[in-house]
């Protein structure tokens, strides 16, 4: 069964929600901790390319590489929001 990849529109949309909130984040919040998430997000979705050592079939390691990938755009566990007990997402405040 072959696993299907994001299009390039949605890795672009993706991309893109990353830096703004790396952004946000590091110039305008300050917020470290946000900052240290997003970059273990990204170091988990890096290393999801090459890790296995060729021991996973190729569906699997596109299952592991789509499933980091979606966490890139996932709401921050360290932005709670104490009204609603909810992760904030790290580009949209009211998402």
């Amino acid at each position: 069964m072959r696993v299907k990849k994001p299009t390039l529109k949605r890795k672009v949309q993706v991309y893109e929600s990353l830096l703004h909130a790396l952004q946000l984040n590091y110039s305008v919040a300050m917020n470290r901790e946000a900052v240290t998430e997003l970059l273990d997000r990204i170091d988990r979705w890096s290393y999801a390319h090459r890790c296995g050592n060729g021991q996973l079939s190729d569906a699997e390691q596109q299952r592991y590489i789509n499933q980091c990938f979606e966490k890139l755009n996932a709401p921050l566990e360290c932005l709670k929001n104490p009204l609603r007990d909810k992760p904030i997402s790290p580009t949209n405040p009211e998402h």
